[in-house]
């Protein structure tokens, strides 16, 4: 789970080579940026990655307002750290800690050697999910000086991750050159409308200094403890 949630929150906005990929083809844009995305999806050394995404999803028949998730999110080499109003996420090489606010809950997970094959596992379904889609239509426009195409696409039925969707458009920023967002469209029996994914602010050469040391010492003291801010939280363990 802690690998799906950050791999997928990454796949859809990195920066691509354009001019190793045929601009006019939306489905080379697109697939060239997930290929950038295998080459690049890790930090290397001391560099840092940073992420500001906006997650907006509109129920049907209006059954309840449209809910609102702000995510923050900070890559390093051997740290991953996930943060909304409601969950965290501190996530290293072995362990995934996953702490739920509301239940005032913390699940550990068992993370070691899952990485990889979660993160090829995604490029694949990301890949299959364009290759079996149908290119529908290109809009271009001009949004504070910058020039963006939005690119639509129509999931193909045979697709075993359709989750659903009838639409997808991809929002691309062709100053940046990368996909600065993304719009679904579900089927009508769906209990889901829509849904908008915005990535406010992409930093992949972030410089302010943050701890990128073993996950367990973001919930842990040095004797095994929970720190104060966590001591009224349950912990679950899953590994056991």
């Amino acid at each position: 789970m802690c690998n799906k949630i950050i791999v997928l929150l990454f796949m859809s906005c990195i920066y691509y080579d354009a001019d190793s990929q045929v601009e006019s083809n939306p489905k080379s844009i697109l697939l060239g940026a997930i290929e950038e995305l295998n080459r690049n999806s890790q930090p290397k050394g001391d560099s840092l990655y940073y992420m500001n995404t906006e997650i907006k999803t509109i129920v049907a028949n209006n059954l309840s307002e449209p809910t609102i998730i702000n995510i923050e999110a900070v890559y390093s080499s051997n740290l991953k750290v996930y943060k909304t109003d409601l969950v965290s996420v501190f996530q290293d090489t072995t362990v995934c800690y996953v702490l739920s606010k509301k239940n005032r809950t913390i699940y550990i997970h068992d993370n070691k050697d899952a990485n990889m094959a979660t993160h090829n596992k995604l490029i694949n379904q990301q890949k299959e999910f364009i290759n079996l889609s149908e290119f529908i239509s290109e809009k271009q426009y001009v949004e504070n000086g910058i020039k963006y195409s939005d690119y639509s696409f129509k999931p193909s039925e045979a697709l075993k991750n359709n989750k659903g969707y009838e639409l997808i458009i991809y929002k691309f920023n062709h100053s940046e050159r990368r996909i600065s967002g993304l719009r679904v469209r579900f089927k009508k029996d769906y209990r889901i409308v829509s849904q908008f994914i915005n990535y406010k602010n992409i930093d992949f050469n972030y410089d302010r200094s943050v701890y990128t040391g073993p996950a367990r010492y973001l919930i842990f003291n040095s004797k095994g403890r929970l720190k104060k801010q966590y001591e009224n939280y349950k912990v679950i363990d899953t590994r056991v």
